[in-house]
């Protein structure tokens, strides 16, 4: 109360008890420097550390946040893959080739031939959720589910995927194998006239003698 009065009005000569170095140092080593050694000791203590990203509103900033294990949760990664396979007929290029990316879970997105992009804008209006399932820890058991999304997610991958046809059902050409793309012919072009241009060449000087 003190202090708060003395910072409030500096100048109205509110008196501030004496300061107590001795009394100060023991709270600061209590408060402040054995929590940050506690915190680094459990810290080392484990195998690995998961970073958190949190936010805040301002009327919950007066509080720190704390943080408790779960000791019956799996361990999970946070490296994540998926496969694209391109989907071949001998009868067409593989950028005539439609193609799809199978997930870890299990789940199927397809795309259309060419594509390069993800088929959804994360903003967009037919988005789906971004997360499958949304559940409440506690420091014991799996967790509360809170929100599960994983029917509206499925729902959305079979309508896109019914927009991308198959290879049975296009237009096939005669271009050339899946396992090679089409030549643009301006390459070819080029290459067509460095072989003339050494054939000349070679006319020109002769045959070499040993």
């Amino acid at each position: 109360d003190e202090l708060d009065a003395f910072v409030q009005c500096p100048q109205c000569g509110n008196p501030l008890t004496p300061f107590n170095t001795e009394a100060f140092m023991d709270a600061l080593s209590t408060e402040v420097v054995a929590p940050m050694l506690e915190t680094s000791e459990l810290v080392a203590s484990m195998p690995y550390v998961t970073r958190f990203y949190t936010t805040l509103s301002a009327p919950e900033m007066d509080l720190d946040p704390l943080f408790d294990f779960n000791p019956d949760l799996d361990d999970v990664s946070n490296a994540h893959g998926a496969e694209r396979v391109f989907e071949c007929d001998p009868s067409i290029t593989i950028n005539e080739a439609p193609s799809r990316v199978e997930l870890e879970d299990g789940g199927v997105v397809r795309l259309p031939p060419g594509a390069t992009t993800w088929p959804w804008n994360p903003d967009g209006d037919d988005a789906p959720p971004a997360n499958a399932i949304v559940a409440q820890l506690s420091t014991s058991g799996p967790g509360m589910v809170v929100t599960d999304n994983s029917a509206a997610i499925d729902q959305a991958l079979q309508q896109h995927n019914a927009t991308v046809p198959n290879v049975d059902s296009m237009a096939l050409t005669t271009a050339g194998g899946c396992s090679v793309s089409s030549a643009p012919t301006g390459l070819l072009t080029w290459l067509g006239l460095a072989f003339v241009g050494l054939i000349l060449l070679h006319r020109r000087l002769g045959p070499f003698s040993g």
